[in-house]
């Protein structure tokens, strides 16, 4: 990582932090910009390895950040940013213009295999527990239910509980700065009553279809929409290089955390790669 990325990625966030006028501590040594920008570091080339990460900033970028807090202390800075995650993750998507076209879809995040679930200490109760219909397992954890744009950028993400349909992570998302724009997912979205409601918002949903259904549009558009859909998977595929395959935390607000950093992490890395 150069240290024009990561100059770059202090500027977006810092100027991010101010438009929505969070301010800092006096009495901290570390801004918020900077300590969001070492969890993004962490995210981006330490798969989330958070005493990694911190360990070679204190060794070699000093000149960058002069003082590199304690895991502990680190942990506990993040965990107070939280609620400010949703609304950065969202602002980067509106660099550069807006997007005509946006992808719902859901992701599992496993926290242990299922051979292990018993002794699962984190996460407890069988509504964390799922099933991937296209491989025909189960898995022990969460669902990322993520809105992206046509440049891969996440605009909006929610973490449910496994077993929640994907209907659920629909009905809280907000949709917000999408209004007249598509939406495509794919059929696990097919729900006529929520469509017509989104209409109303001036959000046009519109799933992949099945033959024989009435609101089927076509061979070709069906397929065009199915062929659209392979961005939000590649995304989905990349967010494991920053999530890492099994997200370790001791608390459950500690993994969804986690979580939400990876997403502000790739978004971070992907504007500055579209150079937004």
């Amino acid at each position: 990582m150069t240290e024009l990325e990561i100059t770059t990625y202090f500027c977006i966030i810092d100027d991010i932090l101010k438009e929505i006028g969070l301010k800092d501590d006096l009495q901290e040594k570390v801004s918020n910009s900077e300590m969001l920008t070492m969890a993004v570091i962490a995210h981006v080339a330490f798969a989330g390895n958070y005493t990694q990460a911190l360990e070679t900033l204190r060794e070699g970028f000093r000149h960058l950040f002069p003082y590199v807090p304690s895991l502990s202390r680190f942990s506990r800075r993040l965990h107070k940013l939280k609620p400010y995650l949703q609304i950065i993750i969202g602002r980067i998507g509106l660099l550069d213009g807006s997007s005509k076209r946006y992808f719902i879809d859901s992701k599992p995040v496993k926290v242990c295999e299922n051979i292990r679930i018993p002794r699962a200490k984190v996460l407890k109760g069988e509504e964390y527990r799922g099933y991937i219909s296209s491989k025909r397992e189960y898995f022990f954890g969460f669902k990322l239910h993520a809105l992206i744009d046509d440049r891969g950028l996440f605009r909006e993400v929610h973490l449910l509980e496994g077993r929640l349909h994907d209907l659920e992570g629909l009905s809280v998302m907000s949709f917000w700065g999408v209004s007249g724009n598509e939406v495509i997912g794919d059929r696990a979205y097919v729900d006529y009553s929520f469509e017509d409601e989104l209409v109303k918002e001036g959000i046009g949903l519109n799933p992949v279809r099945r033959a024989g259904e009435s609101r089927y549009e076509g061979e070709w558009i069906e397929y065009s929409k199915r062929y659209a859909r392979r961005l939000i998977e590649s995304v989905f595929s990349v967010i494991y290089r920053f999530l890492g395959l099994r997200p370790y935390a001791p608390t459950k607000e500690g993994i969804v955390l986690k979580v939400f950093l990876s997403v502000l992490a790739f978004n971070l890395y992907r504007s500055f790669r579209l150079g937004l």
